[in-house]
């Protein structure tokens, strides 16, 4: 009686689990939506236990190591050939490079030592033609040299300064949101402070030469060194400019109105130092001021959003992560693994590919100065 009353008709018996209708036919299992890369990044698909067999879920790759370090890099996919191009400095040298797969192949190289140290080298597209120019800066601490920047341009195959060089400090701006850096900011230089407070103006290329194009409204605090312009603050206003203050603080603005500011310190670029030395009576005394890397605006998720990240070098190899939700902005810290400071990040996207991707250099520091060392060119994979 127990076993007949334990008894269950197969007419009656449930449906196997996970199909809730009657149909007894089979149902594709659906496939698992892939995550973001801002998705990625913010929280790993590393698995419990995993170590090389999980690396693959956030793919990195070396696409080069250098014996110098790396003090400036920027990175572009041309308009004319949509090829991505590399460029970076030692301070001593620029070096152009073309990226083929997962490798650079270098085009050319420039010594720019004569008469200073360069400290930020940009990729821009200053006159139109769909060609990459290289905008450098350079320092020297001597009185009546200090900056003299200058914009490099690739003809036959080598480099070119084209526009003239100039004494204040250059920003390459993406104005538009193209991907491109297309406009070229100045700041003027002042012994006193080395940024003209609440200064920036537009240089445009005319006649072969960089002539000014009119004032722009920037806060007070700005400096043309780790700035960029972003459209976080939302897509249907104008792009908001985003900048490290002297006080290693992440700020957004709109004109001159500050949008927002992180309470956690990024940036603080100790790897280039500017010194200026100033005449007090008799004797000189040395200010030091630091170059800051550029923060990287561009959008990880798809939604047309981007977002912002900056490497914070009191930490190695940890990257800010800022991005804007219905909570507002908000900023996690990333430990990318690698054991060097992130000396330059930046993007680029080719049209075959949903997701962007990023170059980073980090150097691994050696010496008592700390003017010395090796340097890592490390590259994301698309996703698809």
């Amino acid at each position: 009686m127990l076993s007949t009353a334990l008894f269950v008709p197969a007419s009656v018996k449930p449906a196997p689990r996970g199909q809730f209708s009657a149909d007894p036919r089979a149902r594709p299992t659906p496939q698992p939506r892939q995550r973001s890369l801002l998705a990625r990044l913010l929280g790993g698909d590393l698995d419990a236990g995993t170590y090389s067999s999980g690396e693959a879920s956030i793919p990195l790759r070396e696409v080069g190591r250098l014996s110098f370090p790396v003090l400036g890099l920027d990175a572009a996919v041309a308009p004319k050939d949509r090829i991505p191009r590399v460029v970076l400095t030692d301070g001593n040298h620029v070096h152009f490079y073309r990226v083929v797969g997962e490798h650079l192949e270098v085009e050319w190289s420039h010594a720019a030592w004569q008469t200073g140290r360069v400290i930020s080298v940009q990729l821009m597209d200053l006159d139109g033609d769909g060609a990459l120019e290289v905008v450098v800066n350079r320092y020297h601490p001597r009185q009546g040299v200090a900056l003299t920047s200058f914009v490099l341009t690739t003809r036959d195959g080598k480099p070119v300064q084209v526009g003239g060089a100039t004494n204040d400090i250059l920003l390459a701006m993406d104005g538009r949101g193209a991907g491109v850096k297309d406009t070229l900011w100045q700041q003027r230089f002042t012994p006193d402070g080395f940024f003209t407070e609440g200064h920036a103006e537009r240089l445009v290329l005319k006649n072969g030469r960089l002539v000014s194009d009119g004032r722009l409204r920037v806060p007070p605090d700005f400096r043309a060194t780790g700035a960029v312009t972003s459209n976080i603050a939302g897509k249907d206003g104008p792009r908001a400019l985003v900048y490290i203050d002297p006080f290693s603080r992440l700020r957004v603005a709109i004109d001159t109105e500050e949008r927002w500011r992180s309470g956690t310190a990024v940036g603080g670029g100790r790897h280039v130092k500017l010194e200026v030395i100033k005449q007090i009576d008799q004797s000189g005394r040395s200010i030091f001021y630091h170059m800051e890397t550029t923060p990287l605006s561009v959008d990880l998720d798809g939604d047309g959003i981007e977002e912002l990240i900056a490497p914070i070098t009191q930490v190695p190899g940890q990257l800010a992560v800022v991005f804007r939700g219905p909570a507002g902005y908000r900023l996690q810290a990333v430990n990318t693994g690698f054991e060097g400071t992130i000396t330059g990040l930046s993007s680029f996207r080719l049209e075959d590919q949903s997701t962007p991707t990023l170059v980073l250099a980090v150097v691994r520091f050696t010496g008592l100065l700390g003017v010395s060392g090796e340097s890592q060119i490390i590259m994301t994979l698309p996703q698809d």
